[in-house]
């Protein structure tokens, strides 16, 4: 996958000889265009259930959540 990469946007794959159990994404496509969001999302999506690992993601897009959560835990004040 061909991903661009801005000064404040790293995407870091777990190597395979570590067997995560999960990764967590914290805000990974937040202010990036919508094109590479997609891909982005498609990527980690495949790659954990490949894997059979777990994906933990933090997001402030409701919509992000609802298309791509099975269980949702949302904090607010």
């Amino acid at each position: 996958v061909d991903l661009p990469a801005g000064p404040s946007e790293v995407l870091i794959v777990a190597d395979e000889t570590a067997n995560p159990r999960y990764v967590v994404a914290d805000e990974v496509s937040t202010m990036l265009d919508a094109l590479t969001q997609v891909q982005i999302w498609r990527f980690l999506m495949d790659e954990t259930s490949r894997r059979g690992i777990g994906l933990v993601f933090v997001s402030h897009s409701p919509a992000l959540t609802d298309r791509i959560a099975t269980r949702v835990v949302r904090l607010g004040a």
